[in-house]
């Protein structure tokens, strides 16, 4: 009994400790009021955006929003809205399937939870969280009316960027009041919430946005808010969303920035919690990007281009030094404000040097793999037969696979791939960087050739790790990001930013602390605002030595000049850099991604509304035109590394294939990469390599005789 009394203590006390001691009173929600504003810099601490600046923050009562608002929120939101006292059966049971059966603590929210915590607590996602948010909507529903609480949460919830509130929303998408919203306006704004950088027009995709749209006007249905025919119709209305004329540098940037710190901090912090952001961004390169963008997009106009996008990173520390996510982000007649640089879009052939790696991973590959580029026809039941062809509809018999990626022929590459397995390459192109390969049914035989669409952000990733030897470095547009005491939140650990960019140090929030943070004086006691909070965090994706070869094929400007060439934009006399371009066989995309070690450029051009483009030739006219101008002015103006570096263990030795030793004369002598002490010892002979070549030439003949005979 004694024991069954101390652990029915010792459970209390635990409660106590973790939930109850340091809860929010629940009548604080009363008296809610946010006032602070964040601000987002570039590296160099120079004002990117206010997330508040112009704020339209107009209070509206329950009765002066739409019904159509209120029941498309209530119905993608909430549908219990009105049945509950705070907490959802159903949804908590579903929270629990995802907390305990999937590992994923998430879910279950009503509209009075997500009132609570975006006004009482904070968007961590702890079970600690949890169960304090649902203690809080018990009382928060026994002090207010449901239209009270439903009044109060379309008022503070965020619909992205400045727009806070249902007021702000209407003016912020469609340039008026909300009393005019119609139905497809209401079901377009109830779904931005869940994630509006996603959804909004503004700083994401479009195409999500409807399929958004779509889900809410679905669940109208499914509630009996409106009929089948009401929901078609509103869907296939048009848009024509308010011109977006808020002061923003970088903005394709600035909105991702966004997107990354509301998944990172929750939209509430983010809107209100007054954060200090410092960005990767390089205002210098930023500028310089933006004017060789428009520059080369215009002279590409008689091919029919009227768009492009790229990105430079450092492909070490995860930076983006600048983002163009289209020639005009302000031109929204062409759909200028949709970022690119986060656009799912087919690669082409910029895909290969990915399914290569994995092909010299396995060790069933080698860069001397001698791969037939001849006619092939793969039959799968219920499909029609795939035959691949080249770029220039030409076989060229067998070929090294270095040859093959050089020169980016189709048909080894998708040979390679039916050897390899398609599971096996969307599992290794997803361990790189690729986050949109997620339904595998779709995927067949032409993913080697780019049939399957990727983010640009994704493939900045994925050469980034032949960049660092085989490690994966995810892309951090955020340097340090602090909370309105001046207290350092989150930092990218792989920057050395005392070395780097001093002037980030010499902030407002660590000089002029509030007098509540002051109070705290033990937490400032042991705290040192500049010191690193995490370290540079690189997972293992691949061999440094496969990583290597990669890097030395696709900087190999002899081995491409069948393709391409000797005079083309990839051809770099000062630096080795490795570069691979693509088009898609429709001509609607054209890349070209290249690197050295501590810059990574990725490009495109295209047509945002899919047009087809009319002549690009990759590596003379093309996407390679922004990544050639845009490198120059790097090596013109920045510290470019070479590419190339050997893996430490491993040594470059010129052997003799024929007898696998040392080199000789006679011999076709060639490089080959060794573990230090496995490589050969000693040289070949002349007389034994001219035996073996007369004895092959001898073999040869005789196979030619007898087909012949055949």
């Amino acid at each position: 009994m004694l024991v069954l009394i101390i652990g029915i203590i010792y459970v209390i006390s635990v409660f106590y400790f973790s939930i109850l001691e340091d809860m929010p009173d629940s009548n604080q929600i009363l008296q809610y009021d946010p006032r602070l504003t964040t601000r987002i810099y570039d590296r160099k601490g120079n004002l990117l955006y206010k997330v508040y600046q112009d704020e339209d923050r107009t209070y509206v009562s329950i009765d002066k929003i739409p019904n159509d608002l209120i029941n498309a929120t209530i119905a993608i939101e909430d549908k219990d809205f009105y049945r509950h006292k705070g907490l959802s059966s159903t949804g908590i049971i579903r929270a629990a399937k995802k907390t305990f059966l999937e590992e994923d603590l998430q879910g279950g929210s009503t509209i009075t939870q997500q009132l609570v915590k975006n006004v009482l607590l904070t968007p961590d996602r702890t079970m600690e969280r949890k169960v304090k948010e649902a203690i809080l909507s018990v009382e928060v529903e026994q002090k207010l009316s449901k239209d009270e609480i439903l009044e109060m949460y379309l008022n503070t919830i965020s619909y992205g960027g400045t727009a806070y509130g249902v007021e702000a929303a209407a003016r912020k998408y469609f340039g008026k009041p909300l009393d005019e919203l119609d139905l497809a306006e209401c079901a377009f704004l109830a779904g931005l919430p869940a994630a509006p950088s996603a959804y909004s027009p503004f700083s994401g995709d479009y195409k999500l946005g409807k399929a958004r749209q779509k889900e809410v006007l679905q669940r109208m249905v499914d509630d009996g808010y409106i009929t089948q025919k009401e929901a078609d119709e509103a869907f296939d209305e048009g848009f024509i969303f308010a011109f977006q004329n808020q002061p923003m540098k970088a903005p394709h940037f600035v909105n991702y920035v966004l997107a990354r710190l509301e998944d990172k901090f929750g939209q509430q912090l983010v809107t209100q919690g007054g954060l200090d952001v410092y960005t990767s961004l390089d205002p210098k390169l930023q500028g310089a990007l933006e004017q060789i963008v428009k520059k080369d997009v215009n002279t590409l106009s008689k091919y029919n281009v009227h768009n492009g996008a790229a990105i430079i990173t450092n492909p070490q520390t995860g930076e983006i030094l600048a983002m163009v996510g289209s020639v005009n982000f302000w031109d929204k007649e062409n759909d200028g404000n949709v970022n690119v640089t986060i656009s799912p879009r087919q690669p082409g052939s910029s895909i290969k040097p990915i399914l290569y790696s994995l092909a010299l991973d396995s060790g069933k590959f080698t860069p001397t793999t001698k791969i037939k580029d001849s006619p092939v026809i793969y039959k799968f039941a219920g499909s029609k037969p795939y035959k691949p062809v080249n770029y220039d509809g030409k076989y060229h018999g067998t070929v090294m696979l270095k040859t093959a990626l050089a020169n980016s022929y189709n048909i080894p590459a998708v040979k390679t791939l039916n050897a390899l397995g398609v599971d096996n390459f969307v599992d290794h192109a997803t361990r790189m960087g690729i986050t949109t390969w997620t339904d595998r049914n779709r995927y067949g035989l032409s993913l080697a050739l780019g049939a399957g669409e990727v983010k640009m952000v994704d493939m900045a990733t994925a050469y980034g790790v032949f960049a660092n030897g085989g490690y994966r470095k995810d892309l951090d547009p955020i340097l340090k990001v602090y909370d309105s005491f001046g207290f350092l939140l989150y930092e990218n650990g792989c920057v050395d930013l005392i070395k780097d960019d001093p002037s980030i140090l010499t902030r407002r929030a660590l000089i002029n602390v509030s007098a509540e943070a002051k109070d705290n004086s033990d937490v400032f006691a042991s705290e040192d605002l500049t010191s690193p909070k995490n370290t540079c965090q690189k997972e293992k994706v691949l061999s440094g030595l496969t990583a290597y070869n990669i890097t030395k094929m696709l900087s190999d400007n002899r081995a491409r000049l069948p393709a391409f060439g000797s005079r083309n934009n990839l051809a770099i006399k000062e630096k080795r850099v490795a570069v691979k371009t693509g088009t898609t066989n429709n001509e609607k995309d054209n890349w070209a991604i290249g690197y050295t070690k501590n810059y990574l450029v990725a490009t495109w051009i295209g047509n945002n509304d899919g047009q087809i483009m009319k002549g690009v030739v990759s590596g003379y006219h093309g996407a390679s035109n922004i990544w050639r101008d845009t490198f120059d002015y790097l090596i013109k103006n920045e510290n470019v590394d070479d590419s190339v570096t050997l893996p430490e263990g491993f040594i470059e030795v010129e052997i003799c294939p024929l007898t696998n030793t040392l080199a000789c004369n006679g011999c076709p002598n060639e490089k080959r990469i060794y573990e230090k002490g496995k490589e050969p010892k000693y040289h070949c002979s002349a007389e034994v390599v001219k035996q073996i070549i007369e004895e092959k030439k001898k073999a040869k003949e005789k196979e030619n005789e007898e087909k012949k005979e055949d």
